[in-house]
């Protein structure tokens, strides 16, 4: 009966307009907007948009702010909640910065909050999001790109987007050493644990709502990633390790740079073709740079 009328509740915030702003309405108390930085000299503020309020660490580590504020202190910076952005904040003179992480073509309220945020700010910037639908999912609050002043996602090769990683490569965790204390290290995505393999059970394991520095930690310290989490794929290459990616659920999995090895059912078989990219980290980080250059000179024209 539950899972009913959640199908129910889920159906009319994605096929009617006036359920999906009362619904918004109801959990604007959850998903408070905060301040990063306060600047009484700024007539704008810069607003980053993400999940910042969950329990998956990935999408956490995806406030790019905590890699690059320094680089908007002339301006008041705000993050906010994808889940329900405090829309009332954004003024005309403002820039919104939308990602990262699988934001795009994800859910009815994601699309409607940044495209009616883009609608309010002088200036919209997609920075490294990506794209998240599941396959023949359509959807009423389409994505308008000609809101946009500049546009980049995480998927390499999507369409005719712009590509630049997820700025996550940029987390200082990530330039720490780590000792291999195990061959094998499996992170399961928390939502889906169900989906792990019987033979990866017997390895140990942690989830993507383990802290950061546990997390990356963990994939630092392991010889052989195994895991149907994006981030731990992600940070697994940039680290140089091996990642072998199972059970997928998304197009978000699709469009790697740098594509992991998936899981056949035959790790012996699998492990013998995984591949390790020596380059990864150099390249995303040099890619991220340069938009955030573009990003700059976007807010200052």
């Amino acid at each position: 009966m539950i899972n009913s009328l959640k199908r129910i509740y889920r159906y009319l915030i994605s096929n009617n307009r006036f359920f999906l702003k009362l619904h918004l309405q109801r959990f604007i108390s959850r998903y408070p907007s905060k301040i990063l930085h306060e600047n009484d000299d700024s007539k704008s503020t810069v607003h980053f948009i993400h999940r910042y309020i969950t329990s998956n660490t990935g999408d956490m580590a995806c406030g790019y702010y905590r890699y690059f504020l320094d680089h908007f202190k002339e301006y008041r910076c705000l993050a906010h909640d994808i889940n329900c952005v405090d829309l009332a904040k954004i003024s005309a003179v403002d820039t919104v910065i939308i990602g990262g992480g699988g934001l795009l073509n994800a859910t009815e309220e994601w699309n409607y909050n940044l495209i009616t945020a883009a609608k309010k700010a002088k200036k919209s910037i997609v920075w490294s999001a990506g794209f998240n639908s599941f396959a023949g999912k359509k959807f009423h609050n389409a994505i308008d790109w000609n809101l946009f002043d500049l546009v980049a996602v995480r998927d390499f090769k999507y369409g005719d987007f712009r590509y630049v990683p997820c700025a996550t490569c940029f987390m200082p965790e990530l330039s720490s050493t780590y000792v291999i204390t195990r061959e094998f290290g499996v992170v399961g995505h928390k939502d889906v644990l169900h989906h792990l393999p019987a033979e990866f059970k017997e390895y140990e394991m942690l989830t993507n709502s383990a802290s950061l520095s546990e997390f990356v930690a963990f994939i630092g310290s392991s010889k052989i990633v195994l895991t149907n989490s994006y981030h731990a794929i992600y940070w697994a290459t940039l680290l140089g390790k091996k990642a072998i990616l199972f059970a997928p659920r998304s197009e978000k999995y699709n469009f790697y740079k740098y594509p992991p090895h998936l899981y056949t059912g035959d790790l012996a078989a699998d492990l013998m073709t995984v591949k390790t990219y020596p380059d990864a980290m150099s390249d995303c980080r040099n890619l991220t740079i340069e938009y955030l250059e573009d990003i700059k000179s976007i807010i200052k024209s």
